[in-house]
C-alpha cells in the first residue's frame, strides 16, 4: 500500500513540473503545439512525443514544447492555475494516506536462526516463536520470555528452561531428558506425548500432561511406541510402516488408514474403528481387537494374525 501511495506521489510531482513548464513557455514564448500531445512541436502527435516527455523526465532531455491554445494567453493561464490547485489538494490526501497507513507495523511472529548447541539465549524475548521439529540440546533459555512458543517435537536434552515463562506454549512429544524446569511457568502448557519430564518445582497447571491423549499427525513410519492416543480422528491417515507398538488406540478413529506393513504388536486397538482400513503385511501379533469395527478392512486374515480379543464387526459383515 505504501509503495502505491508513495507512486501516486512522484506521479502527481511531474505533472505539476509539466504544467509549471507550460505557465513559464506560455509567460516566456518559445514554441507551441498545433494540437495538444504533441510534445516535441513537430506537428504531429505520435510516439515521438512520448519519448519526448519520458527523456525531459527522466534522462534530463529537452522540456515539452507550450501545449496548443483554445484562446489567449489569460485564458490558459488560469486554467493551468486550477489544475495546479487541484493537483495539490491530490497531493495533500496522498500525504495523509502514508502517514495513516504507515504508523502501526503488523505484528510479526519472531524468528530466530538456531544458535548452536549450548548457546545462551538467557531472558531472551521470543513470545510465540516457533521452534518445532529442532534439535535445541543444551540450549540456555533461562529467564525467557517463551509465551506462546511452539517447540512441538524438539529435542531439549540437557536445555536450561529455569524461570522461563512458558504460559501456552506447545510441547507436544517434546524431548526434556535432563530438561531444567525448575520455577518455570508451565501455565496453559500443551505437555501431551513430551517424554522424560521432571515436574520438580515447576509453576503453573499444564492444559495437557504428558500421559493425557496425544493425537499428533500421522505419517508413513511415524514412531509411536508406548504412546496413549486413545480416541484419536486418524481416519484416512497414511500409516505405511508406522511403529505404534504397545501403544493405546482404543476407540481410535482408523477408518480407511493405510496401515500397510505397520507395527501394531501388543497394541490396544479395543473399540477401534477400523472400517475399510488397509491391514496388508501388518503385523498384529497380541494385538487386542475386542469391540473393534473390522468391516470392509482388507488384508486382515484373524487365524493367522495372532490377535487378541473379539471384534464387534469382522470384514465380510
Amino acid at each position: 500500500m505504501k509503495r502505491i501511495v508513495v507512486f501516486a506521489l512522484v506521479l502527481n510531482a511531474a505533472l505539476l513540473g509539466v504544467i509549471a513548464h507550460q505557465l513559464v513557455a506560455i509567460a516566456g514564448g518559445g514554441a507551441v503545439a498545433t494540437q495538444n500531445g504533441d510534445t516535441n512541436g513537430d506537428g504531429t502527435r505520435d510516439l515521438s512525443d512520448a519519448v519526448h516527455l519520458l527523456q525531459w523526465l527522466f534522462s534530463g532531455g529537452e522540456p515539452p514544447v507550450a501545449i496548443a491554445q483554445q484562446g489567449g494567453d489569460d485564458e490558459e493561464i488560469t486554467e493551468l492555475r486550477v489544475q495546479v490547485v487541484a493537483l495539490r489538494s491530490e497531493m495533500d490526501a496522498f500525504q495523509e494516506q502514508v502517514e495513516d497507513c504507515c504508523e502501526t507495523e503488523p505484528e510479526r511472529v519472531p524468528y530466530i536462526i538456531i544458535p548452536p548447541r549450548g548457546s545462551d539465549l538467557t531472558n531472551a524475548n521470543l513470545p510465540g516463536v516457533d521452534l518445532s521439529n529442532r534439535n535445541l540440546e543444551d540450549l540456555n533459555l533461562g529467564g525467557a520470555n517463551l509465551t506462546q512458543a511452539n517447540f512441538e517435537r524438539s529435542s531439549l536434552k540437557g536445555a536450561n528452561l529455569q524461570g522461563a515463562n512458558l504460559e501456552g506454549a506447545n510441547l507436544q512429544g517434546a524431548d526434556l531428558d535432563g530438561t531444567r524446569l525448575e520455577d518455570a511457568n508451565l501455565e496453559g502448557a500443551d505437555l501431551r506425548g513430551a517424554r522424560e519430564m521432571a515436574f520438580a518445582r515447576i509453576k503453573g497447571t499444564p492444559a495437557f500432561l504428558p500421559d493425557d491423549p496425544y493425537c499428533e499427525r500421522g505419517g508413513p513410519g511415524v514412531d509411536l511406541i508406548f504412546k496413549n492416543l486413545q480416541g484419536c480422528d486418524w481416519a484416512g491417515a497414511n500409516l505405511v510402516g508406522a511403529r505404534l507398538v504397545n501403544s493405546d488406540l482404543s476407540n481410535t478413529s482408523l477408518q480407511g488408514a493405510d496401515l500397510r506393513l505397520a507395527h501394531l504388536i501388543n497394541t490396544n486397538l479395543r473399540g477401534a474403528n477400523l472400517r475399510g482400513a488397509n491391514l496388508r503385511g501388518a503385523g498384529m501379533l497380541g494385538a487386542d481387537l475386542q469391540g473393534a469395527d473390522l468391516r470392509g478392512a482388507v488384508g486382515f486374515d484373524p487365524g493367522e494374525e495372532g490377535t487378541i480379543g473379539v471384534p464387534a464387526f469382522m470384514p465380510n459383515d
